[in-house]
């Protein structure tokens, strides 16, 4: 009879293991099912997840959204014949070309001037690393005193101030 019991006490047991390992499987997934629905109510998920499509309505949207220009008819055209002719806007455009090259350089322009910036800021920063200097909590605001012999190395240079010695 005591074999009986320790045989089933240790079915037991492993049918206990295995049906903890099941509800944390189980949890695991149920966790996962719920952050998917989540993700699928949340609009903001939407262009995080199908980029393509989001700009594609996007363009779309913009497309609707933007007034188109009126065309002339033939009798305002004839109309205006009459008239002495204004140089506007929409009657330059129509009398140039499109040029690519000006074209390019103007979507360009904006994306080169920003690199600069970038380039430029960070080479203040790297300067401002390289010349910065330790400095006490009461010496704040104060100028350094230049040493008379620096070294070339950056960690062993030390600060010093004209009323400390």
């Amino acid at each position: 009879m005591a074999s009986s019991n320790a045989g089933s006490s240790v079915e037991i047991s492993e049918l206990q293991r295995k049906m903890a390992q099941i509800r944390r499987e189980m949890h695991k997934d149920v966790q996962g099912a719920v952050r998917g629905a989540q993700s699928l109510t949340d609009w903001r998920s939407i262009p995080g997840n199908h980029p393509w499509a989001a700009l594609g309505v996007a363009f779309g949207v913009g497309y609707l959204l933007v007034p188109h220009r009126k065309t002339e008819t033939a009798a305002t055209a004839a109309t205006t014949r009459d008239v002495q002719p204004i140089a506007t806007a929409s009657s330059r455009s129509n009398n140039q070309r499109f040029r690519p090259v000006k074209a390019s350089f103007g979507l360009l322009a904006p994306v080169l001037i920003r690199a600069a910036q970038n380039y430029a800021l960070n080479y203040f920063e790297r300067w401002l690393a390289a010349h910065a200097f330790q400095s006490n909590d009461g010496d704040r605001g104060r100028l350094r005193e230049p040493a008379e012999h620096e070294s070339g190395d950056q960690e062993a240079r030390t600060v010093r101030f004209p009323d400390r010695r």
